[in-house]
């Protein structure tokens, strides 16, 4: 395969290289609904969609409607020629099938909850036996000086002096909502598992196995984890990870009795360094985990033809990994399709995906899945979408998972991390450019074998030594996560490619030594390796050193940043040390470049101050060609004429070309080709990436980047512009008085409360469970009673500044439930014309002659019961709106736009996108080109339509479409639409930053323990045409 016979892929690539969303079914699911929603799928540019149980989920989870409507899905998916993928969990993580496992206590996950007895003859022997184990135990300064395992109530009265007693009782988690009311499942069971796989994965193969393979790719697991170790998570207590099976395979793998060793576990020994049976429990704990749920699933999706793919909690940091899952890289092995998962837009987890990336290198994985984009907001930008993506695409992710497209916005669902990545969103039409682009990086970047000579030791098992009851505290561990950070960006900034390398899978993988054209090397799987860095560890396996000094005395180069390991096998030993010898270097990515030296340097991108350190790269071989993708992390500064040298055997007389992802379009670039090396100049902007493809086939291409400007500019420089909305303006009623009346309950009333805090209220106050991101789910509440009900009375309050001339639509939820009033008259609840954003939100019309200038009062009354939803609703029509951040009010709408933001002009809740219209009189000349540029706006991208021509998208920098073909002798009409976002119709409305980095479904309640991030006004996001766009004339 060469990269141009993947030149019609590139231009239209197929479903497989597609984006496929998290698809969330969070409601009474219909087969139309669903069939409509997968073809607005296709028409955004995906290839498919995982079919994902979330909250707010009312079809009853693997019953038979729910099999024919995954059914009904498939045969809809089929006639749009994308894909069905599956998801194993009623939410997550996976293992209990919702709770339908689970019910039976065996299945359920356990620790050993620790329980100190300071005096000891107070202490009460455990009636039941095999539930507890009891040790005695001396201490100082909280480190253990004496302990033994008590085997009987008589052996307390022969402790020593000052000796507490130390209970670990083998429990069950809590049961929870979360869960429906039962237990995560004992991943590290395999008879768990097993009965896991029969109730989930059996039944889809008996339902839809014949599209095994084929319709349907594969399935998600999402989050499996072996259990926290001393951490308070979802709501638990505080102890170590346990299962049944666990002494024996301890017993299997080191030979002694974990049981008679439990107190070391969790505490640290007195004048001891080493811990050898801390770290064995972890090691064993990760092996039981992998072995029972990665592997079993794993197996039976390679039998059944499924790629298995997901992701483990917790990849970053390594600490959080070390809690609750032991080492991630380990489970990669195991399934066809591995993933990570990256929330928010700021977390840059180069370390979640070079761990990833390398076993999926390591086992020859075509697919790398990372599930992004979760917990970013409404106001996520195409721009943002372009960094996200760019980076990860960078590391080596080839299967993108957006998160998330909703099904519904009903009730809580509307709050399950938006944004919804669906119709939802006012530029769902416009978004098929965001994943034209990342599917033509996927055709390339999926192919070939990358080229990485360096391999750097994980250090997870130093994690373990250190990892005590008080790890999250631990000044050890948090400088750990910090080091290893740092250490890996030093390297990526330096532009020297790496893979890790786990200590176990080098076994697993029977890792050996070699050489060959190119040297000495070291082969892990599929990857062959000229150098290894072994950062700072606090231990190291003694077959990693062996193989390190077999590796070494071939011919290989073998760098220790900092000092050599105190521990070998977790015990004390000099033995790293008088390895290491000269091969400390300091642990600075500096002096790591200049003794690993050029054994790993493929690349250089400098300027004149040398490598760049914001751009990430991968670098890669297809047949004869050679594919080099950059990208610019840096978002506020452009990089122009970048130095960029490959430092490889290349052909000779070929070409450099660039392959534009954006349009599909291929150029060649002017450089140097060597024997030994390819240079060239290149230009990258803020947010900025590119392909570049050195073929020996030498093709008649225009020249990238020959097009420059004359100096000459037309600046659209309107006072004030004419412009259309899209969608109706809207505004936001949030707060009310509420008066309730229960029977048997004292009399609750509220004043001016914001409606999800007093949907909680009411809740509290009835004895409801609240509803939020961890409630139980509507199917598994089926049966519960509807009461206490009590009825509830609502009253809303705006202000009319400027009467409505048009009707207006007030946009509610579950309408039927209410008797509606406006100023005291009466509007009508079975009369709807529709629904506004999601089919939930009815809209009923209103006569404008309700209104009144001054003060307007809004009634609901109804009753109120466990199925009830408070939810916003909407004022919608052609008036202008205005808050002050408590009180809202309608205006007119404005006749015109000024530059600036549209909330302080009328449009304060505006959800839709804005048309921004103008006319250009122009004789445009041969030979030149025109620009348009947008130099500064508000919004999630711009569209631009000339003369009512085929539209273009700008969504990243430099933020400008080539309109010369759209341009014509005369008038031209210029519309340039600024895409909005649903957030200030949405929210969250109330978080003290404008930017947060986490928007999930407690952004939107007032959390007692976190009053610094709600204010109580209300917080808009602004939007709107900031600055006069530009026409820049060019040539070339």
């Amino acid at each position: 395969m060469s990269v141009l016979q993947l030149e019609k892929e590139f231009v239209n690539p197929s479903v497989a290289f597609r984006s496929k969303p998290f698809w969330a079914w969070n409601d009474k699911l219909e087969e139309s609904e669903l069939r409509r929603q997968i073809r607005i799928f296709r028409e955004m540019g995906f290839g498919g969609f995982f079919m994902h149980s979330r909250i707010g989920l009312k079809t009853p989870y693997l019953s038979k409607e729910w099999f024919d409507l995954i059914r009904a899905c498939i045969d809809e998916a089929k006639k749009n020629g994308t894909e069905s993928w599956l998801y194993d969990e009623d939410r997550w993580p996976s293992g209990a099938a919702g709770g339908l496992i689970t019910k039976d206590p065996k299945y359920r996950s356990q620790l050993l909850l620790l329980t100190r007895h300071n005096l000891p003859e107070r202490f009460i022997w455990p009636e039941e036996e095999n539930k507890a184990y009891i040790y005695g135990a001396t201490f100082e300064d909280e480190k253990i000086t004496w302990f033994k395992k008590l085997d009987q109530a008589a052996d307390i009265a022969i402790l020593p002096q000052g000796a507490e007693v130390l209970e670990f009782s083998i429990e069950t988690h809590f049961e929870i909502p979360w869960y429906n009311n039962q237990t995560y499942l004992d991943t590290m069971n395999k008879e768990a598992v097993a009965k896991f796989i029969e109730v989930t994965h059996e039944a889809y193969r008996r339902e839809v196995g014949e599209e095994f393979g084929k319709q349907i790719p594969g399935i998600f697991t999402d989050e499996p984890n072996r259990g926290p170790f001393f951490r308070n998570f979802e709501g638990n207590r505080l102890g170590i990870p346990w299962t049944a099976e666990l002494p024996a395979k301890f017993e299997e793998l080191y030979g002694s009795d974990i049981i008679q060793h439990v107190p070391e576990i969790v505490f640290d020994l007195v004048d001891k360094p080493d811990n050898p049976t801390r770290y064995r429990y972890f090691c064993t704990t990760t092996r039981l985990f992998v072995e029972s749920f990665a592997k079993q699933i794993g197996d039976w999706c390679e039998k059944n033809n499924l790629l298995a793919t997901g992701h483990v909690l917790e990849e970053h940091p390594i600490s959080n990994t070390t809690s609750i899952v032991g080492a991630a890289m380990q489970f990669y092995p195991y399934v066809q399709a591995p993933g990570i998962d990256i929330l928010t837009q700021s977390l840059i987890e180069y370390i979640t995906a070079k761990q990833c990336v390398s076993v999926a290198r390591q086992t020859g994985r075509k697919w790398v899945l990372s599930e992004l984009y979760g917990c970013t907001g409404w106001e996520t930008t195409f721009e943002t979408y372009k960094h996200i993506g760019d980076w990860q695409a960078a590391m080596g992710i080839t299967l993108r998972c957006p998160h998330l497209s909703w099904y519904s916005m009903a009730g809580e669902s509307k709050r399950d991390y938006p944004a919804s990545i669906h119709y939802h969103s006012p530029w769902w039409k416009q978004y098929k450019a965001v994943e034209d682009y990342f599917a033509r990086l996927a055709v390339l970047l999926s192919d070939g074998k990358p080229i990485c000579d360096l391999a750097v030791i994980h250090p997870i098992e130093s994690y373990y030594v250190l990892f005590d009851m008080n790890w999250m505290i631990n000044p050890k561990i948090k400088e750990m996560d910090k080091q290893y950070e740092a250490l890996v960006d030093g390297l990526l900034a330096e532009h020297l490619d790496f893979d890790f390398a786990d200590e176990q899978l080098m076994l697993d993988f029977k890792a050996q030594v070699g050489n060959d054209s190119t040297g000495a090397y070291l082969q892990i799987g599929q990857m062959k390796y000229h150098a290894v860095l072994v950062p700072q560890l606090v231990t190291i396996r003694s077959t990693t050193l062996e193989t390190l000094k077999a590796f070494a005395q071939a011919g290989g180069k073998v760098v220790f940043a900092g000092q050599a390991p105190d521990l070998v096998d977790a015990q004390v030993s000099e033995e790293a040390k008088n390895f290491a010898g000269d091969k400390i270097v300091a642990p600075d990515s500096r002096a790591i470049a200049d003794a690993l030296g050029n054994e790993v340097r493929r690349l250089n991108i400098q300027n004149a101050q040398g490598e760049i350190p914001p751009i990430r790269y991968q670098l890669r071989q297809i047949g004869e060609d050679w594919l080099l993708f950059m990208v610019n992390t840096d978002r506020q500064n452009s990089y122009r004429q970048i130095n960029v040298k490959i430092n490889l055997d290349l052909p000779k007389g070929g070409q450099i070309q660039v392959w534009d992802a954006v349009s599909g379009n291929r150029y060649k670039l002017p450089g140097e080709l060597t024997y030994k090396s390819a240079t060239f100049k290149i230009d990258l902007t803020a947010s900025g990436s590119c392909l570049i493809v050195i073929t020996p086939q030498a093709q008649d291409l225009p020249v990238w980047g020959s097009c420059k400007s004359t100096g000459q500019e037309i600046v659209l420089a309107e006072e004030s512009w004419n412009y259309l909305l899209d969608d109706h303006n809207s505004i936001v009623l949030e707060r009310a008085d509420a008066t309730m009346v229960a029977e048997g309950k004292r009399k609750f009333t509220k004043s001016k409360m914001e409606i999800i805090q007093l949907d909680r209220a009411i809740r509290e106050h009835l004895g409801l469970e609240p509803r939020g991101g961890n409630m139980t789910q509507p199917w598994a509440a089926e049966d519960q009673p509807l009461g206490p009900t009590a009825q509830l009375s609502l009253t809303y309050r705006f202000n009319v500044k400027a009467l409505p001339t048009t009707p207006i639509l007030l946009g509610i939820e579950e309408p039927r439930r209410w008797k509606i009033r406006i100023n005291d008259q009466l509007i009508s609840s079975d009369i709807t014309t529709g629904w506004w954003v999601d089919p939930a939100i009815k809209t009923i019309p209103i006569d404008p002659v309700v209104f009144q200038k001054g003060k307007n009062f809004l009634t609901l009354e109804g009753t109120f019961d466990r199925k009830a939803n408070l939810e916003l609703i909407y004022l919608l029509g052609q008036f202008g709106s205005e808050t002050d951040g408590k009180n809202v009010a309608m205006t007119k709408l404005p006749g015109k736009l000024k530059l600036g933001s549209w909330l302080e002009q009328g449009l304060a809740f505006y959800a839709g996108n804005v048309t921004y219209r103008t006319t250009l009189e122009l004789t445009p000349e041969a030979g030149k080109a025109y620009l348009l540029k947008f130099p500064k706006f508000e919004g999630s991208a711009i569209e631009v339509t000339i003369n009512g021509q085929k539209p273009q998208v700008t969504g990243w920098p430099d933020y400008q479409v080539d309109c010369t073909s759209s341009l014509t002798e005369g008038k031209n009409t210029i519309d340039i639409k600024v895409l909005g976002s649903r957030r200030n119709s949405f929210g969250p409305f109330h978080l003290t930053t404008d930017n947060p980095t986490w928007v999930g479904p407690n952004s939107y309640i007032q959390n007692p323990e976190a009053l610094n991030e709600w204010q109580e006004e209300m917080r808009l996001k602004n939007y709107g045409l900031y600055e006069a766009p530009v026409l820049t004339v060019c040539e070339g």
